[in-house]
């Protein structure tokens, strides 16, 4: 049985439980099943109706709090969705897709200072690319590009000019402030490490390039 007609079988033997509430609450795994067929149809306020009451019925569930986190933020409800996410958090402090989910909630609320010290720290603590990059986007969709350049310089110098991330990150962020040489400059290092890299070569082709073994460029840091 496909996951689809799984989640469509469960949708109506939910419908079908609510009808008949002498049979009892439903089960939690046909909660969760019904929340996630509504996040794939993009029913998101209903999704998180449904993940809201595992949660209540299972306080310190982590993937339910995660659901609900994630089904609010797009339900729009992004104050909501931060103290669930915060919640998930404090069951699992290092789980990467709560720190995404976590900071973009914080910068829906428009509460820049806490998404800046909270990325920034992850980052003096782990020094390691990826937070860095992560610090780098979440400022520079705050608009504080300054900072964001010298986190995601960081990521590259830490990363050694070894992993086409860091390039493509710079590249993307060069691209955003109207620095076309800067963001060429990058998508060539980034094709120096992986001349196959789609992202490098899809990106400088639709700026006028014709990339080719030639057009590599050795990364600064190495």
């Amino acid at each position: 049985m496909t996951r689809l007609v799984r989640l469509l079988t469960v949708s109506c033997l939910a419908m079908l439980a609510s009808c008949a509430s002498s049979e009892g609450p439903r089960a939690i795994y046909i909660i969760e099943d019904s929340g996630d067929l509504a996040f794939t149809q993009g029913r998101y306020s209903l999704a998180a109706t449904e993940y809201s009451e595992v949660v209540e019925r299972r306080p310190g569930k982590f993937s339910a709090r995660v659901a609900l986190g994630k089904a609010l933020l797009r339900a729009g409800d992004a104050e909501l969705a931060r103290e669930h996410l915060n919640a998930a958090s404090s069951i699992k402090p290092n789980d990467e897709g709560v720190i995404e989910l976590l900071a973009e909630s914080m910068l829906e609320t428009g509460d820049t200072e806490r998404l800046t010290t909270f990325l920034r720290d992850r980052a003096n603590n782990r020094n390691d690319p990826q937070s860095w990059m992560r610090l780098g986007r979440y400022l520079a969709s705050a608009g504080d590009d300054d900072e964001a350049e010298r986190a995601l310089h960081e990521a590259a110098r830490l990363d050694n000019g070894f992993s086409v991330g860091p390039q493509i990150e710079l590249a993307r962020f060069y691209d955003s402030i109207g620095d076309t040489a800067g963001a060429t400059r990058r998508y060539r290092m980034a094709l120096y490490i992986d001349p196959q890299s789609t992202s490098a070569i899809d990106a400088l082709r639709s700026m006028g390039h014709v990339p080719g073994p030639t057009f590599a460029l050795e990364p600064d840091e190495r």
